[in-house]
């Protein structure tokens, strides 16, 4: 049994007050990282995308901050998103606790940390991305994990989701050995149903944001803030997994 926790959508700023829609973003982060250190049973922590939202340097030595100031200790993996330069990840997040692998094995899993960043907003899986899902390890279960969401949520985001949905899908179709996808970019935490004719089980996530909660609007960004925390994962040696999100109180002002 492996627990671990997703967080995603910092969008962090040059100071530690940077507001994103008057949310206090930073104290946010903290405030989520300080929950998961209380969990021992929390063996790592993989982040899905958009630690930034002005694409500054200092945003992301406030994210390396936070890992510092709370003490988090478990191995920290994590991805870019549609806000972020993947450099500036190897040049800032420079706490011990950040791994670079986009690989993770453990047990009789394998999870798959996937770039789905493009030059626009939305996302692509590249072919090199679907050559990685397509030869993983088919002795394991795998978990995915990317950026943007790879089905339709019903609201604005979606003009910015994964462009080559169709494609992933059909690869997915040939993989039984793939039991999870999960995702950040929609800022609200979802249980989505797969496409219809999908032909095997597959569980599919988002993650909620600790900055602020989407509003399920369908054309315009409405930001809410009730639904700000973290997703958490148990898998079990049998190909099962279980999830839960877990919340903390906005701060604002």
């Amino acid at each position: 049994m492996t627990t671990f926790a997703q967080i995603s959508d910092c969008h962090l700023f040059a100071t530690d007050t940077g507001k994103h829609f008057d949310a206090l973003v930073y104290p946010q982060l903290i405030s989520v990282l300080q929950q998961i250190k209380c969990q021992p049973e929390i063996e790592f922590i993989i982040f899905t995308g958009d630690l930034s939202q002005d694409h500054s340097a200092q945003s992301y030595q406030w994210f390396n901050q936070a890992f510092v100031d709370t003490g988090i200790t478990c191995p920290v993996y994590y991805l870019a998103g549609n806000h972020d330069e993947p450099k500036l990840f190897s040049r800032y997040l420079t706490h011990s606790v950040f791994e670079p692998n986009k690989t993770i094995e453990v047990g009789r899993w394998q999870l798959q940390l996937l770039d789905s960043k493009s030059e626009t907003p939305a996302g692509v899986l590249s072919d090199t991305q679907l050559d990685r899902i397509a030869s993983s390890n088919k002795t394991k279960f795998q978990f995915l994990l990317m950026h943007h969401h790879p089905i339709d949520v019903g609201y604005f985001i979606d003009r910015h989701g994964l462009k080559n949905q169709e494609q992933l899908w059909l690869e997915l179709a040939e993989l039984p050995h793939v039991k999870a996808i999960s995702c950040g970019h929609v800022h609200r935490a979802m249980s989505l149903s797969i496409p219809d004719g999908h032909c095997h089980p597959l569980k599919l996530f988002s993650c909620p944001a600790t900055s602020i909660t989407f509003g399920m609007h369908d054309s315009e960004l409405i930001a809410q803030y009730d639904q700000i925390g973290y997703r958490r994962f148990t898998l079990y040696s049998d190909g099962n997994l279980t999830s839960s999100t877990h919340y903390i109180e906005a701060i604002t002002s």
